[in-house]
């Protein structure tokens, strides 16, 4: 039995694979086009797959300060961010359903953290081209690191490599304190029963009442 379940999770993890990295992509655009919203662009909007574009939000920089421009760019790993404390928190919920498992909750959190967080430091040392933010249109540009570090120098006056440092501390400290969230959630939910469905309990009360 246990062979047999580590089986079909392996394959539930590999089929949801491709809806969870577009969960990922779509929460990550939406975090741009929210913030640039938010800040004064309505225009800004984002495409999801086209024009040689996967996953890719346009506002208009000219309209934003340069720390609204630092918060448009990283609203992209704000979302992703979101999501993944949310997956935190009801990995270690005690009233988790069981329609939840753990597995696919563990699936959302890694593929948020290195298919977002860990990929934009992979695209910035890489240098691999993306499509422009700035102005409105299509081309190739900055990646959401390269976009934020160029902005918060503008915006401090700080070297592009002191600025990049201060966002590569930041980002370990995240991963730091995220392991210790999963670990510690995930040692909570091994010993707690997810809650069952709502018709499996009346079922227990009737049972109960008859007896």
């Amino acid at each position: 039995m246990p062979v047999r379940r580590a089986l079909l999770v392996t394959c539930l993890v590999v089929v949801c694979l491709p809806v969870v990295t577009i969960l990922m992509i779509l929460t990550h655009e939406i975090g741009h086009t929210v913030v640039a919203r938010l800040l004064g662009d309505g225009r800004a909007t984002f495409v999801l797959y086209g024009r040689a574009c996967i996953g890719c939000n346009l506002y208009d920089s000219q309209r934003l300060t340069p720390w609204g421009n630092v918060a448009v760019s990283l609203g992209g790993v704000w979302g992703t961010m979101l999501l993944t404390v949310v997956a935190v928190a009801v990995l270690g919920w005690t009233g988790r359903p069981r329609w939840v498992p753990r597995w696919l909750l563990a699936e959302v959190i890694v593929i948020c953290f290195a298919g977002d967080l860990v990929w934009q430091f992979v695209q910035a040392v890489q240098q691999l081209p993306v499509p422009a933010r700035e102005p409105v249109g299509w081309g190739l540009g900055y990646t959401d690191f390269d976009a934020a570090t160029s902005f918060a120098s503008q915006a401090t006056g700080l070297s592009h490599q002191a600025v990049a440092a201060i966002g590569v501390s930041v980002a370990v400290l995240y991963a730091i304190a995220l392991a210790a969230a999963v670990r510690r959630s995930w040692r909570r939910s091994s010993h707690v029963k997810p809650a069952a469905p709502a018709s499996t309990e009346l079922a227990g009360i009737a049972s109960a009442d008859d007896q």
